[in-house]
Formats: C-alpha cells, sequence, structure tokens
C-alpha cells in the first residue's frame, strides 16, 4: 500500500531483533530458530518490548506482560500480577518489569 511504518522502540538480542511502530505493531526479524524468540503473538497492540538471548517480552497497551520464546530458568513466564505493567527488560535468561 506504499504507507511508511514509523518505529518507537527497537530491541536487539542474541540473534534476532524486535520493534514497536506508533501504531503499537510489532514485527521481528532475524533467526528463526527453534525456541521461537523472533515469533510474537498476533492481534495484540504494543507499548513496549525487549529481546533476550532466545526470548523476548513486550508490554501490550492494556498493561499486559507476554513473552514469547525459550523458557528457560522461566525467563518467559510472567509472575501472577494484576495489569498496569510500563516496562519490561531481558536478558541472557531473565527478565524484569515495572508496575504502576
Amino acid at each position: 500500500d506504499g504507507a511508511v511504518e514509523l518505529w518507537d522502540r527497537v530491541s536487539a538480542g542474541h540473534a534476532f531483533s524486535c520493534a514497536v511502530s506508533l501504531s503499537h505493531r510489532l514485527a521481528c526479524w532475524g533467526y528463526d530458530g527453534e525456541m521461537g524468540g523472533d515469533r510474537p503473538p498476533h492481534g495484540l497492540l504494543w507499548t513496549d518490548v525487549s529481546v533476550g538471548e532466545a526470548h523476548a517480552c513486550g508490554v501490550t497497551t492494556d498493561g499486559a506482560v507476554v513473552c514469547w520464546g525459550e523458557d528457560g530458568d522461566g525467563a518467559s513466564t510472567v509472575p501472577d500480577e494484576p495489569g498496569g505493567w510500563l516496562q519490561v527488560a531481558t536478558h541472557h535468561r531473565h527478565t524484569c518489569g515495572v508496575t504502576s
């Protein structure tokens, strides 16, 4: 359609990267490994994303954290917290987040 997507946030991990656009769309690219870290869930709107080694997590527009990819050491397991997540950060095999 010729439209240009404007990107707001980008995160680069070990072998793949993800970005969130100003229209809250999420795109990931890079190594298509068996852990699926570069394959985010579809149909959600996003405000933040962070990429680890083989997993990634993002914050949706309704304040939920969603993670995908490898879950070694619980890196993709989201704690049972109510909504209100503002930011998420991933690294090698762990994830942290900030709530409101």
